[in-house]
């Protein structure tokens, strides 16, 4: 099964090699095991506190930025308190990110892990913005796994491959 999966890795990276020239895409995998996702490019770390709601976070940040695009995922532990509304709360916080509407929005599951997938139109400093994301709760750990583009340029990537690469290993 593990060499399928890694098989079929492979050959997607192949595939989307052709995408966008820019892109090289790796799969990195969380220090602690926790998870896997493929990026196209190494990332930056950088944690910090944030209060999404009323829930409050140390928030781990891997990101890749190239060219007008943006590529991230953020994962935080959660307190025993942390809010019923977590959910829709971190997906207006990114909408708030590029003064975003909301274009598409669907309820997941991926493995045991409730979650939105959503994709939204606003603006940045480049002009005209894509954000597709998907937030994603365990009863012990949140996650945020964000594309963030301009428009012109969001078509060139495949952000459903990006999207669907996280894999909890937990």
């Amino acid at each position: 099964m593990k060499l399928m999966r890694t098989l079929i890795a492979v050959i997607a990276l192949l595939l989307l090699s052709g995408c966008y020239e820019e892109l090289d895409w790796r799969e990195w995998h969380a220090e602690d095991g926790s998870f896997v996702l493929l990026l196209p490019a190494k990332p930056k770390e950088l944690s910090h506190e944030v209060s999404i709601g009323n829930t409050r976070l140390t928030l781990h940040m891997l990101s890749t930025h190239t060219d007008g695009l943006a590529f991230g995922i953020a994962y935080a532990d959660l307190p025993a308190d942390a809010s019923s509304m977590l959910l829709e709360n971190a997906r207006d916080a990114l909408l708030r990110n590029i003064d975003g509407k909301l274009q598409i929005e669907t309820p997941i599951q991926v493995g045991e892990m409730q979650g939105l997938e959503f994709q939204a139109e606003g603006r940045s400093d480049a002009g005209p913005t894509l954000m597709a994301a998907r937030v994603l709760r365990s009863k012990q750990r949140f996650y945020q796994i964000v594309f963030i583009g301009r428009a012109d340029r969001a078509a060139e990537v495949d952000i459903p491959f990006f999207l669907t690469s996280f894999q909890s290993q937990r």
